[in-house]
């Protein structure tokens, strides 16, 4: 960081690339921050008390959304607050490689949550009904740690683990 257009880890897929930095554009933000009040931060309480699970994934153009919203939400004592944050792209949480790197077995949101939908009951079941939940706030996907060779798969072995 500070990532540039044609310099980040998304230059491969330049398509995407372009969005992302469109959606990060400081003269758009402006724009729509000003408007909705994001400026200052201050919007955060006038939201309703809900709880929230934030899910972002760190080749997503909202991983700083998800990120400051859960932030926001928190400190604003506005419910229970999760924040997810994967290897994958937008919607992909069950992947384990992203183009030609992988980064192993444990990458995919279902390793550890089952799957999206049995995590979510498992949270509102928590959150409505007092259900015991031993999970914690923040799960983050830290990349790293492969052996660096490629796999017979032809993908990058990288790695990652679950923080």
């Amino acid at each position: 960081m500070p990532w540039k257009p044609g310099h980040s880890p998304l230059r491969h897929h330049p398509d995407y690339e372009a969005y992302l930095f469109d959606q990060w554009s400081p003269r758009r933000a402006r724009r729509v921050l000003a408007a909705t009040r994001h400026l200052d931060g201050g919007y955060y309480e006038t939201y309703s008390a809900a709880s929230c699970v934030h899910m972002s994934s760190w080749y997503d153009p909202y991983t700083l959304t998800a990120t400051s919203n859960y932030l926001g939400l928190n400190r604003a004592g506005s419910g229970q607050q999760r924040l997810i944050l994967g290897p994958w792209t937008h919607g992909d949480r069950s992947d384990s490689a992203f183009g030609d790197v992988s980064f192993g077995p444990t990458a995919p949101l279902d390793h550890w949550a089952g799957d999206w939908r049995a995590y979510r009951r498992r949270f509102f079941d928590h959150v409505i009904k007092g259900a015991a939940l031993d999970e914690p706030n923040v799960r983050i996907f830290v990349m790293g740690g492969g052996s660096g060779r490629r796999a017979a798969d032809g993908k990058l072995d990288h790695g990652g683990r679950w923080n």
